[in-house]
């Protein structure tokens, strides 16, 4: 699984590189997340004992983070190093748009989302219209400035998706533990205590 996994990654980098087509890069994402998302319920599934999912996330946490923060920080030193002063007034236009009253909600979330990886993908689906103003859009290449031009790796969208859809995942287990297994289990003890 881990080899499909690396080629469906290479697939998009391949994609996202416009280098000649080859299969289509929102095709390998969808079969990646998928096939993700099998080996999640596997993995949990074999280790059913609370602990054992517990471990199993602060694992998948200490994985993500540390190597995330310090591709964070490099990126920053190149962006600051070499494209500040390639860019000049550009850059500061953007960093104007950040100011901006109304935006400082966005500026925030930016910011947390950079610093705890959550919340990246949120910006796929807003952009800038040529006035400055927030709007939603369903399609990143129609939109005036995507959000998603202002992340620092963009990438990492994938990486907030996949903490989300763990989080996810781990209150929709404790959720059906309290409505399924725990009266499942009370029922069988009354009829064993009954026969």
């Amino acid at each position: 699984m881990g080899v499909l996994r690396f080629l469906l990654a290479l697939s998009v980098a391949w994609t996202h590189a416009g280098l000649p087509k080859g299969l289509s890069g929102d095709l390998c994402v969808t079969i990646f997340f998928v096939i993700s998302g099998f080996y999640m319920v596997m993995v949990l599934s074999e280790n059913r004992a609370y602990g054992k999912v517990i471990a199993f996330y602060k694992q998948r946490l200490l994985r993500l983070f540390p190597t995330y923060l310090v591709l964070l920080v490099l990126v920053l030193v190149f962006i600051a190093s070499y494209m500040i002063p390639a860019i000049g007034r550009d850059w500061v236009s953007i960093g104007a748009m950040y100011r901006k009253e109304s935006h400082l909600g966005l500026f925030i979330t930016w910011l947390l989302s950079h610093l705890f990886i959550i919340g990246q993908d949120v910006f796929l689906f807003f952009g800038l219209d040529p006035s400055g103003a927030v709007i939603f859009t369903s399609k990143l290449s129609a939109t005036y400035r995507p959000l998603a031009d202002f992340l620092v790796i963009p990438p990492a969208w994938s990486l907030s998706l996949e903490l989300v859809l763990i989080a996810v995942s781990v209150c929709a287990a404790v959720i059906l533990t309290l409505l399924v297994a725990k009266p499942v289990e009370r029922f069988r003890h009354r009829l064993l205590r009954t026969s």
